[in-house]
C-alpha cells in the first residue's frame, strides 16, 4: 500500500508537507518535517482506499516551535 499523506503542523511557522510513504503515520510517533520535530496528533483518512493507494490528513504538534523574530 501506498500512502499519499498531507501534514499539518500546529504550533510552528512551517507549512507542512504533502509526502508519498510507503507506511502509514500513527498516532504518537515522532516525525521530523523540514527543520520542525513533530508529533503526530491525528491521523484521518481523506478518501476510503483505492487500489494500492490511501489519502490521509495528518495533523501534528510541533515539540520544539520557532521562536518569534
Amino acid at each position: 500500500m501506498f500512502y499519499k499523506v498531507s501534514y499539518v503542523i500546529t504550533g510552528d511557522r512551517q507549512p507542512g508537507a504533502i509526502l508519498n510513504q510507503k507506511e502509514a503515520p500513527q498516532m504518537g510517533a515522532e516525525i521530523q518535517i523540514g527543520a520542525t520535530r513533530c508529533q503526530i496528533m491525528e491521523v484521518k483518512n481523506l478518501l476510503p482506499p483505492q487500489g494500492d493507494f490511501a489519502y490521509l490528513h495528518v495533523t501534528c504538534q510541533a515539540l520544539e516551535p520557532i521562536a518569534e523574530e
